[in-house]
């Protein structure tokens, strides 16, 4: 979790200014993937006069919502004094409806709302959205399920990712030396790889 402060940082929580977070969002995603803090980012969007806002001061949703996403997942969230937030709070929600919409063709239909998307090679990709329930019984749940499905989706790509290196390495492999040794190795290496990744 690393909010994004437009007032004092009053609960010394890491995070970063407002400032340097919009001057320097691509440099903190890089430097979070280079030094393995996050595989992919997420920004919460809400109205700082709801529920959520009042969740996310929790340090006890903090802390949980930090533990589950862990070092996959850096979650982005503005942290602030209520009258400076409720006009960049509308913007943010009207900016990413816009690129939501011209992106995916999926619009929001109100805040909040939890957001995902990775960072490669300097773009933004593969948005997915989900929407937040704002009532206090409801906002943990919704963003620790959210968290847990980008979680299994970056598993996921980590186990296609390593059958394709597996795929590489042994084609290297099958080009120096005889290919009839490698046949029967190569359907056992990947039978049950092949049916878990359907």
């Amino acid at each position: 979790m690393n909010p994004i402060f437009t007032a004092a940082n009053e609960d010394n929580l890491k995070g970063y200014s407002y400032k340097e977070f919009v001057n320097q969002f691509d440099n903190i995603c890089k430097e979070h993937l280079e030094t393995g803090r996050a595989q992919a980012f997420a920004f919460i969007v809400y109205d700082f006069n709801s529920a959520t806002h009042e969740v996310l001061k929790s340090h006890g949703v903090f802390t949980e919502l930090d533990r589950l996403s862990g070092k996959e997942i850096t979650v982005f969230y503005l942290d602030g004094q209520l009258k400076q937030q409720r006009i960049i709070q509308n913007r943010l929600y009207r900016n990413f409806n816009s690129i939501l919409l011209k992106l995916t063709n999926q619009g929001i239909q109100s805040i909040p709302f939890i957001v995902f998307f990775d960072f490669t090679d300097g773009n933004l990709t593969n948005f997915k959205r989900y929407s937040i329930r704002d009532d206090e019984k409801f906002i943990l749940h919704d963003l620790s399920k959210a968290i847990n499905e980008k979680l299994k989706h970056i598993k996921r790509s980590q186990k296609i990712g390593l059958v394709a290196s597996l795929k590489k390495s042994l084609g290297k492999m099958i080009r120096r030396t005889p290919a009839i040794v490698y046949v029967e190795f190569i359907k056992l290496l990947f039978k049950d790889i092949v049916e878990y990744l359907k």
